[in-house]
């Protein structure tokens, strides 16, 4: 066993013993435990986390089931790319890069706004033409057969 996990098997053991000892943890049972039929909470707070839990798992049902494709495939080109980063980083290193990007973006985009906009825009209208470009030369191409009308009875 090396010194540091040995430092680290000890730390881990001595918690409990800690916890006992301190003032938070008294080890005498003079304090009595909390009521369970004093503990209220607001209705209201139920139906909004049941309204976004509920929201969740629709988006959820509707994207993985197909019906909107391009969130669909959406979901499925991050979770690719989630799962190459992954292969990269460590999961401690990617949160501490996320950490330390959600810290440093908002001032550079503050101080340099102006830029930012510019070539923003400019890759936006970048994209679009090659969007149109991919439209034009492969998607136009493409045969489809006559639209079914349904009918309403």
């Amino acid at each position: 066993m090396t010194d540091a996990s040995f430092q680290a098997q000890t730390s881990r053991q001595s918690v409990p013993v800690r916890l006992a000892a301190g003032e938070d943890f008294p080890l005498d049972k003079s304090r009595s435990p909390p009521n369970i039929n004093e503990i209220r909470l607001p209705e209201s707070s139920f139906k909004y986390w049941f309204a976004k839990v509920n929201w969740f798992l629709l988006k959820f049902y509707e994207i993985s089931s197909g019906k909107d494709l391009t969130s669909f495939f959406e979901v499925i080109v991050c979770l690719w790319i989630l799962s190459v980063v992954g292969t990269y980083f460590s999961t401690l290193s990617l949160l501490y890069t996320v950490f330390l990007c959600l810290q440093t973006l908002p001032v550079l985009y503050e101080r340099y706004e102006r830029e930012v906009d510019y070539l923003a825009t400019k890759g936006n209208r970048d994209v679009k033409k090659l969007y149109q470009k991919f439209d034009s030369t492969i998607l136009r191409k493409i045969p489809r057969g006559p639209v079914k009308q349904k009918k309403f009875k």
